[in-house]
């Protein structure tokens, strides 16, 4: 709501609010952020036992297509549980994994405008976003996300976004 023209209106009524950052499963220069995943297994280990449920590669591919937004995380888990075989003693295997990431890849690519894949192109390349109607939408909708480690803020295309064919071919014309 932060991200709508009605913030400043927002701010008034609720003047101690906190907007929430993704935990930074990478850095602005796309290297793994091995604290930030750690965080991200301590939320889901806290929930359940994560020996018993997860194989590694598994675990590891959810952690890092969340893009550190802990709902979009426990919707990948809840998804990747239904995708699962019991035919291990671990049943999210990197394969249920990857059809819970499938998943949330075709619901982005559903949803996104056309007009703002380079948008997102330039989101990508520069990490940060313009303060106009797309952006926030892009940000509403959290084919952006926002990460706060470190000042100033910054943001990044949602790595399930990132997949899209879409995405990619702007991103390879360079526009």
């Amino acid at each position: 709501m932060f991200y709508s023209p009605r913030a400043s209106v927002l701010a008034n009524v609720f003047p101690d609010y906190r907007i929430l950052p993704m935990i930074k499963v990478h850095g602005r220069d796309n290297t793994p952020a091995p604290d930030g995943l750690a965080k991200l297994r301590e939320i889901l280990a806290q929930r359940i036992d994560l020996s018993l449920i997860f194989e590694e590669e598994g675990l590891a591919a959810l952690c890092k297509a969340s893009g550190g937004h802990p709902r979009i995380l426990m919707t990948l888990v809840r998804n990747a549980c239904a995708y699962a075989v019991n035919r291990s003693s671990k049943p999210i295997d990197a394969n249920a994994a990857e059809r819970a990431i499938n998943r949330l890849v075709s619901e982005f690519s559903r949803s996104i405008p056309e007009e703002h894949f380079p948008l997102l192109a330039q989101v990508y390349r520069r990490k940060q976003v313009n303060n106009d109607d797309s952006h926030r939408l892009m940000l509403q909708n959290l084919s952006v996300l926002e990460y706060m480690n470190g000042a100033p803020p910054w943001q990044d295309v949602q790595p399930v976004v990132v997949r899209l064919d879409k995405f990619q071919e702007v991103l390879a014309d360079g526009t």
